[in-house]
């Protein structure tokens, strides 16, 4: 399995050097930042030709991931009176204070904007404007306003055309429809890198602060600013898993949870970035939770994502989860007085996991919920995790703890 995964990632890092096509577009180079659309159908190509595949289980959505749009008010102010915007941020901002841009607060990373407005006498955060009401201390930025153009589409043509006679040459051949997908996906891509450029030169920010570095649409910022100079930060959001294509950083500035991903960088990524050792500042208010203990005999599986599109390895399958939950069972046969809850992954497929409980009549003793996690282990005696950062939570919250990997 990991030499299968090995000659996967190796087509994908070695697709350019027979295709032919042009990579840069807008100074960036379209090769890294199209590895990201290429991730599960490469996975997908490989497991068809080894027949580790079947048409049931690779029901590919076409278009893959779907990409976030920035989170910004768009298109309200001609471009004129957005630069003028953007000059009155830099004047209040600049008052001996570097400014931080953040074009991406949200989810996960909207915890990081609060303990850095503790800051304020020497950084001036800004964010798009639609986020600053969370945060009246920072300031507003119009993200300006771009449109997919044909430029855009033209470029995506050639591209795409060079990664299938690459990845031929690399013994791949994609999915036709995958294929047909990835040129509006790459044409984004390239509507993207325009955006960001263009709003970073207009915003000149000292900083740019990003929730992730090696996928769309993050990564069309990160490269655009380290182009231009501008530091990029990242702090590390998960465990390490998804060996090859998430070993490699991006940003120029890393704050890693641990030793281990410090060297996975150092050993692994073709760009070294700047890192330094931070711990995981969200464990720090979780050290004194006290363990309740849970309900006897109640076991909870905090799934992954095994959609086809989520299955970026080529050792992964889509039906991991489906088996895991058939050991499950079996477990359950051999302890009758036990119930199992099972939270399902955002990205996961959870209709798969019921249908698979009404054909063995569990119904009465397999619960699928949508709970919050904290809540959901408070109740359990004992967690299944898959390569979850749940799993470090469930740790540190005193509980067994089960890994179940299938992959």
């Amino acid at each position: 399995m990991t030499d299968r995964d090995a000659a996967a990632w190796g087509a994908i890092c070695a697709w350019p050097d027979a295709a032919g096509a042009p990579l840069l577009y807008a100074g960036v180079d379209m090769a890294q930042v199209s590895r990201f659309l290429l991730w599960d159908r490469v996975g997908r190509a490989v497991r068809r030709r080894v027949g580790a595949a079947t048409p049931a289980d690779e029901q590919s959505p076409g278009s893959a991931v779907t990409v976030s749009r920035v989170p910004a008010t768009r298109g309200r102010f001609p471009v004129p009176l957005q630069r003028m915007r953007a000059a009155m941020v830099r004047r209040l901002a600049r008052r001996g204070r570097a400014v931080l841009y953040c074009p991406f607060a949200h989810s996960r990373h909207a915890r990081l904007i609060e303990p850095l407005l503790e800051y304020a006498h020497a950084l001036a955060i800004t964010l798009p404007q639609k986020e600053v009401w969370r945060w009246p201390e920072t300031l507003p930025f119009v993200t300006m306003d771009v449109t997919r153009n044909a430029e855009d589409r033209a470029f995506s043509d050639k591209l795409v055309a060079g990664i299938v006679k690459g990845l031929a040459e690399n013994d791949v051949s994609l999915e036709p429809r995958d294929v047909e997908s990835l040129v509006p996906r790459v044409a984004e891509q390239c509507r993207t890198v325009r955006e960001a450029r263009a709003s970073l030169e207009c915003l000149r920010p000292n900083g740019l602060l990003v929730p992730g570095d090696n996928h769309s649409p993050f990564m069309e910022w990160v490269l655009v600013a380290r182009d231009m100079g501008i530091p990029v930060i990242l702090s590390q959001h998960g465990m390490d898993c998804e060996h090859h294509c998430l070993s490699e950083a991006y940003a120029s500035h890393i704050a890693c949870w641990g030793e281990g991903r410090r060297q996975r960088y150092s050993r692994e990524s073709s760009y070294q970035p700047t890192m330094a050792l931070t711990g995981n500042p969200f464990y720090d208010a979780m050290a004194d939770v006290p363990d309740r203990g849970g309900e006897a005999n109640t076991w909870l599986w905090l799934t992954r994502p095994h959609k086809t599109e989520k299955c970026y390895l080529a050792s992964r399958h889509p039906d991991e989860g489906v088996r895991i939950l058939d050991a499950l069972f079996d477990a359950l046969h051999e302890r009758p007085d036990a119930k199992l809850l099972i939270k399902p992954h955002s990205f996961d497929d959870a209709d798969r996991y019921g249908s698979r409980v009404r054909e063995r009549g569990l119904e009465a003793r397999v619960e699928i919920v949508h709970t919050s996690v904290v809540q959901l282990v408070e109740k359990a005696s004992l967690v299944i995790t898959e390569d979850s950062t749940a799993g470090m939570d469930v740790m540190l919250w005193g509980r067994p703890l089960v890994h179940a990997h299938f992959a």
